[in-house]
């Protein structure tokens, strides 16, 4: 098969999930021996065609007052141009249902194309999430979970539920006492944190337990350990300093070998206030759970849905809460819950999804062609 693979971001970040899960499951289809093309946003002074992992992707430029919503239809004629393929799948990915309007009008130019739109999550602007509607002019739509898939005004045959992938041959575990020997950490208990620091992602909230834990002579050995995903920490250190707990906390900034450090991490925490502009099945805690480290999360019931027994949810924006399940994850034997946790995280990897996508691709053509 022909596949376009469409997202409104720009995938100029490597560490960003919606690079890491779209170039990934593209590299998947690509081994299972389909022909991948992705369209992306433009970004300022750079190529509008580039090869990331041999994976062809196109940058269009934005044109004046029609701007994004025929930038990527036209995108598709020009790839069509340059390539002279028949396109048998146009595949948008988002969090607002708004960009499923620019799906449909790729097959302008495409008009043979079965279309399908992936809700990864639920979008950050409100005004995204009204665009419901135009999600029935695809032929299918996909969201990460079953409460996502409730709340769409959709007929059922349209919609199914797909995982976010996992990349389960990067994250998987390793040797616990020696890692944390490696870099240092020995006679620490590590509560690590990695990813964005949107207010959402409850970064302040978990600042603040610390506060919280280490007033215990008990917990004198925690060691908070932070990964942004963005140099911007500036608040975050400033809240440090006012509440007195730099010497229990690090941020680092710097590359690293992120397995490693979810690997070593005595338990990482995940304290979502929502999951807005967040996966419906977050990449941190998959990859947590596929090194068989102990997760804190929040009480959401998209995250109760699939993660209720291997993880430890505290409810959101709950100082109080959230500390009593860090020390429980520290405490107490949850050996069984991480295990739970190893097997669950299975049906994520990125190999199975591919496939689950390339099924609803066959389905998609073979009704066209019955039709």
């Amino acid at each position: 098969m022909n596949i376009i693979l469409t997202t409104i971001g720009t995938l100029q970040n490597p560490k960003e999930s919606a690079y890491l899960t779209t170039i990934n499951l593209a590299k998947e289809l690509q081994k299972q021996g389909h022909n991948i093309y992705i369209i992306t946003e433009r970004i300022p002074h750079q190529p509008t065609q580039i090869i990331i992992d041999n994976i062809p992707l196109y940058r269009p430029y934005h044109i004046p007052i029609i701007g994004k919503l025929l930038s990527h239809p036209l995108a598709i004629r020009k790839l069509q141009k340059e390539t002279k393929i028949n396109i048998d799948i146009i595949h948008s990915f988002s969090a607002s249902p708004l960009f499923a309007l620019n799906n449909f009008l790729c097959k302008l130019f495409a008009k043979k194309a079965k279309t399908i739109h992936t809700l990864k999550s639920y979008s950050r602007d409100k005004k995204g999430n009204k665009g419901n509607i135009f999600l029935k002019l695809v032929d299918k739509v996909t969201v990460p979970t079953k409460i996502h898939a409730a709340k769409l005004s959709l007929p059922q045959k349209k919609i199914e539920v797909v995982y976010s992938p996992a990349n389960l041959q990067k994250f998987q575990p390793q040797d616990k006492k020696e890692l944390k020997k490696k870099y240092n950490y020995s006679g620490k208990k590590v509560i690590l944190y990695y990813g964005a620091l949107w207010e959402n992602k409850g970064v302040e909230i978990l600042i603040k337990t610390i506060s919280v834990l280490t007033q215990k002579k008990e917990n004198q050995d925690f060691h908070f350990l932070f990964l942004p995903r963005y140099a911007k920490i500036q608040p975050q250190l400033q809240l440090i300093k006012e509440l007195n707990i730099e010497k229990y906390t690090e941020f680092i900034n710097d590359d690293v070998i992120i397995e490693n450090y979810v690997n070593f991490a005595d338990v990482v925490v995940l304290p979502y206030k929502n999951l807005l502009g967040t996966e419906g099945n977050p990449s941190c805690l998959l990859e947590a759970l596929a090194c068989k480290t102990a997760v804190v999360t929040t009480k959401l019931s998209e995250l109760e849905e699939l993660f209720s027994n291997c993880t430890l949810m505290a409810m959101p924006n709950d100082v109080i809460s959230l500390a009593e399940k860090i020390e429980t994850s520290l405490t107490k034997n949850n050996q069984e819950m991480i295990e739970n946790g190893f097997q669950i995280v299975q049906s994520f990897d990125q190999r199975k999804i591919a496939r689950d996508f390339i099924k609803i691709y066959e389905e998609l053509i073979t009704n066209n062609t019955l039709s």
